[in-house]
């Protein structure tokens, strides 16, 4: 072989190496790599090559960012919420014609916050069947009260709260109510025996039975317009054969209206008014201060029949042949200091004999 075609073999060799050396084979670890031009952009490859037309061919492994929302606050645990809203019992008894003290408890929750009540049954809210109670930013215990009315079941209930200031994920709630006894119980007066009502005689259904309280003890009776009460008319007094029922004004606990017409009436018929005033079992009164009935138990000297008795101005209802019952009701349009229903102190007193 010739010097020259020595050399050239190995230049051509060297030139081949060269162009060998631009192949990049596959390498055993990655490596990183960053894209000019665009901002953020690499990702990790595991070969690369040159191309015929000189440009670069990359093959990369790796993943692309995911364009997430933020997480929400229930999964970072941060929600807020206006709070949950209960009452502190779920039973309760008072006595008829009172004011019972209750109370909501908030547990939880920002903001501050309407809380309605409904009122239903033997008791109102000032003689409405509703009210607003506010809870502000961070009290978590607020009391009202309930006027109990006639004896019966009161509930009280809630209504949907809502947020008065402050914002929050999630709304506040309110759950539970009370269910108070009242006096004696649900209104349901003991029929009468066979008889004692006038034939096709029908109890109204929003008869209001009440309970007289012990002597000299007034119930504050309360009810709506027009609407009947009836009370069981009770023994008389040891030693005593006649008692009184008065029916007098009110104006800070019962609210007593003025003016008022007031109709009372002691018969064997409970929630039957009788108006016949030349018995002197009935009263048909405007006079809203003060009204009375004395009636005999039992005979006492001269005074052994209705007659005797309807004479001297007693009503004559034996315990013998009873029960005997006190109805009354009274007609008005409107009650002092702005109450809804209104009424009397109603008491038993001893009777003159």
């Amino acid at each position: 072989m010739k010097p020259f075609q020595s050399n050239l073999l190995r230049r051509t060799a060297m030139a081949l190496a060269a162009l060998a050396s631009f192949a990049i084979p596959t390498m055993s670890h990655a490596a990183s790599v960053t894209l000019t031009g665009v901002t953020g952009n690499s990702c990790t490859y595991s070969a690369m090559s040159v191309q015929p037309d000189g440009s670069f061919s990359v093959s990369c492994t790796g993943s692309s960012v995911p364009n997430n929302p933020p997480p929400s606050c229930q999964q970072t645990n941060t929600c807020t919420s206006g709070g949950a809203f209960s009452f502190t019992q779920t039973t309760g008894t008072a006595p008829a014609n009172a004011a019972v003290a209750l109370f909501i408890q908030r547990t939880g929750g920002t903001g501050a916050v309407n809380v309605p009540l409904t009122f239903s049954g033997s008791c109102t809210y000032n003689g409405g069947s509703g009210t607003t109670t506010t809870f502000a930013d961070g009290q978590g215990l607020l009391g009202f009260y309930a006027n109990t009315t006639s004896d019966g079941l009161c509930t009280i209930g809630f209504g949907t709260p809502s947020m008065v200031s402050g914002t929050v994920d999630n709304p506040p709630t309110a759950s539970g109510q009370v269910v108070v006894t009242v006096g004696n119980g649900p209104n349901t007066a003991a029929p009468p025996p066979p008889g004692q009502c006038p034939t096709g005689f029908t109890a109204p259904q929003d008869l209001s039975v009440q309970s007289l309280g012990g002597l000299g003890n007034p119930l504050l009776s309360m009810a709506k317009s027009g609407q009947i009460v009836t009370m069981t008319l009770p023994a008389t007094q040891p030693g005593y054969s006649s008692g009184q029922v008065a029916f007098s004004e009110s104006a800070g606990g019962a609210y007593t209206p003025q003016p008022v017409t007031l109709t009372i009436s002691i018969n064997k018929c409970p929630g039957l008014i009788e108006t016949d005033t030349n018995n002197r079992c009935n009263i048909v009164s405007t006079n809203g201060n003060y009204n009375s009935i004395s009636w005999f138990s039992k005979a006492y000297s001269v005074i052994d029949t209705s007659f005797k008795a309807n004479q001297r101005g007693y009503c004559w209802a034996p315990a013998s042949e009873g029960p005997w019952y006190v109805n009354a009701k009274w007609s008005y349009s409107s009650c002092a200091f702005g109450a809804q229903i209104c009424g009397f102190a109603v008491q038993q007193n001893y009777g003159p004999y």
